[in-house]
Order: C-alpha cells, then sequence, then structure tokens
C-alpha cells in the first residue's frame, strides 16, 4: 500500500509538470481546488492536506501533519460515476497529552464479577501523561471507494465505502471545507463516520422536489476499518431533509452494533442550517442509547454560528454540549474561531475552546490549522 501511494503522488506530480496545449480542449487541465484532468482520461485526480497544532492549559500540546490524500473522481458514463480516496494520516505526529483511564480495583477480575460490575468499574479514574513522536510514516488507508449509479434524480444507488450521510457536519469530510479543527462531539461519537455498503438516495417527487433523502445498509465488515471511529458489521439508517428556500431541515435514524462491546446501539438526530446574508447558523442534536442489561443513553447537540465579518474572512462562536450516562461524564463547551479562506480550497484556522469536563475539569486549548485541496 504504501509503494501504491507514492507512486499516485509521483504521477500526479508529473502530469501537473507537463504543460498544457493551447487548443480548445487541452490535452492536460488543471483546476486548483478540483484537480487534473487528462483530455483520454475520464477521472480527476487531485487531493489535499492539512497541518494541525493544538495547545492546552495542561501543557498538552500536538503538532500534526495530519492528512495528505489523493482523490481520483469523475464520471465513467453518463450515468455512472467513480470515487477513490486514498489517505495518509499523521506523517508526522509529536504530541504530550493527559488521558483520563479508569482505576480499577485489583481484585476486579474475580470468577463472580457479573455484568453490573463492569459498568460500576467506570467510578474512579486516573490521569496518564503520554508522550509520542512519530516521523513521517507513510501507512496509507483507503479512505472511501464507491462506485455510483444514476436511476434518476428520485433514485441513485451508491456502492462501496461512502461517509455515512448523517447530519451537517458529518458529511464535510475534507479538512479544507471544515468550518473549525475542533470537531463538536455530537458529530464524532454517536455512529460510524464511513458506512461500507449500499446507499440510496434522492429527491421525493412531491413538493417541487424540496425533500431528500437517504438510505443506507451495511452487513458486513467495513473496507479498511483502521480509520473509521466505530467498527461494526451491521448498521442501517435513514434521513430526511426538508428544504425550506435556502434553509434546510434534517431528521435521521439509525441502529448498528459496535463490535468492541459486542452490542446494539440506536441514535435518533434532527438537524438545522439557517443561512441569512452574512450570517449562518447550523446546529445538530443527537440522542443514543446502548441496548441490553444496563443499558445507558447519551446525548449531545452543538449550535454554531457563522458571521462573514469581511470578505473571505468567517467568525464562527460555538456551544457543545455532551452527556454519557455510561460514566456519568458531562461536558459544556464554548469555542470561538477564526477562518480565513484566501481561495475556496484553503484555509487557514484559529480557535479558542473553553470546556467543563466531570472528568478533566476546566480546560482551555487553543488549536489552529492549515489545509488546502488541490
Amino acid at each position: 500500500m504504501r509503494k501504491l501511494f507514492l507512486t499516485v503522488l509521483i504521477v500526479f506530480i508529473c502530469f501537473f509538470s507537463l504543460p498544457a496545449y493551447s487548443n480548445e480542449e487541452p490535452l492536460i487541465n488543471y483546476e486548483f481546488g478540483r484537480g487534473l484532468k487528462l483530455k483520454w482520461f475520464p477521472l480527476r485526480v487531485g487531493g489535499y492536506l492539512s497541518v494541525k497544532y493544538r495547545w492546552t492549559n495542561k501543557d498538552e500540546f500536538e503538532f500534526n501533519f495530519e492528512n495528505l490524500a489523493v482523490l481520483l473522481y469523475g464520471d465513467i458514463s453518463k450515468r455512472t460515476r467513480f470515487f477513490f480516496e486514498l489517505e495518509a494520516r499523521d506523517l508526522y505526529l509529536k504530541k504530550r497529552e493527559i488521558e483520563i483511564e479508569e482505576d480499577y480495583d485489583e481484585d476486579e477480575d474475580d470468577d463472580d464479577d457479573d455484568e453490573e460490575e463492569e459498568y460500576e468499574e467506570y467510578e474512579k479514574y486516573r490521569e496518564i501523561e503520554i508522550e509520542i513522536e512519530r516521523e513521517f510514516e507513510i501507512k496509507p488507508e483507503v479512505e472511501r471507494i464507491y462506485l455510483e449509479y444514476l436511476i434518476s434524480d428520485a433514485l441513485r444507488l451508491r456502492v462501496g465505502k461512502f461517509i455515512t450521510p448523517i447530519g451537517i457536519w458529518n458529511p464535510i469530510h475534507i479538512p479544507p471545507l471544515k468550518w473549525t479543527s475542533i470537531d463538536p462531539p455530537a458529530a464524532t461519537d454517536f455512529f460510524p463516520r464511513f458506512t461500507t455498503g449500499l446507499k440510496i438516495y434522492g429527491l421525493l417527487p412531491f413538493q417541487s422536489e424540496s425533500w431528500e433523502y437517504s438510505i443506507f445498509i451495511q452487513r458486513t465488515k467495513g473496507i479498511d476499518d483502521r480509520n473509521n471511529n466505530v467498527r461494526t458489521d451491521n448498521f442501517y439508517g435513514l434521513e430526511i431533509k426538508k428544504f425550506f428556500s435556502d434553509i434546510s431541515v434534517e431528521f435521521s435514524i439509525g441502529k448498528f452494533k459496535d463490535l468492541s462491546i459486542n452490542r446494539d446501539i440506536q441514535f435518533t438526530g434532527i438537524s438545522f442550517d439557517v443561512p441569512y446574508r452574512r450570517f449562518r447558523m447550523m446546529s445538530e442534536f443527537i440522542y443514543g442509547t446502548e441496548k441490553g442489561s444496563n443499558a445507558y443513553s447519551r446525548k449531545s447537540y452543538y449550535i454554531q454560528g457563522i458571521y462573514r465579518v469581511f470578505s473571505k474572512n468567517y467568525l464562527i462562536v460555538r456551544n457543545d454540549y455532551f452527556d454519557n450516562q455510561k460514566n456519568n461524564r458531562n461536558i459544556k463547551a464554548i469555542l470561538v474561531g477564526w477562518n480565513y479562506r484566501p481561495l475556496y480550497p484553503i484555509s487557514l484556522k484559529v480557535e479558542f475552546q473553553w470546556k467543563k469536563d466531570s472528568l478533566e475539569g476546566d480546560l482551555l486549548e487553543f488549536a489552529t490549522s492549515f489545509a488546502v485541496l488541490f
């Protein structure tokens, strides 16, 4: 995989260095943010990269060359589209952080332990300081790969590994297109970020096609699950989106099996996206429950305001909330950030987050990042 990744990068650089012909349809056409297109080849070759620095008032820090990805995508016929993303993560990583770990009793492994005691072990915690330095390791992963077929505007089929179509934040996968470097818990902690299986979606044919739907099903292990936040082999869900002019409202439900704990988890979510002139408000609320004995629930939401202060400069303010009954963890956070986009494919972000965490205590976090789509 490493050799394949390097080969794709070298080929991309070689193609980009060749001069374009000056006829109406150039042999080689490059558009910043959209990638490289050869006249005789139906797919585009592009990519993105991102670098991030993070610091907290607990003397934690992280410098991370987070992502370097190659994209291959385009229409291979009038009705068929292909997409492939190969990504290397944490190419260079240096960090020091304090992790919270359960402080188990010495005799927790007694033969008579039952399931109730498994959940009681979350009552005590300890802090562990971890230092990591990793230099330029290239371990490419298949982030996405799928084939899509258009039957009509009301019915599209997608087969392969794709982004789970839930909410507003999760589908904005590429770092240059995200509003902040720090993701809200409501968008990252409740369902698998990627689905390997079948997606059926399109426009519903009523009310001037102002309704959209997405149905997704996974009944197998995921493709290259190293980059997924949850490992599952049984996942399905539904999202319905309604447009009121520029305003959109989304409702979602789903269920999956978390293989790490061998339990079924259900979730329900609702989100709003409200643009108004120079201002935009985004919000998501999600509620999840774990099934079985000693079942628990958790919930989270965020409300984010985005204001275009002046051309290409955006002020972001966000309120995050997270509550987990399983370990009695409660998080409240306020984020203030700035996103500078000199060009659409480029994003330079700076943000501060004030967080109250029932486990970690009060935390001030600073993060900045640079990302570009090429």
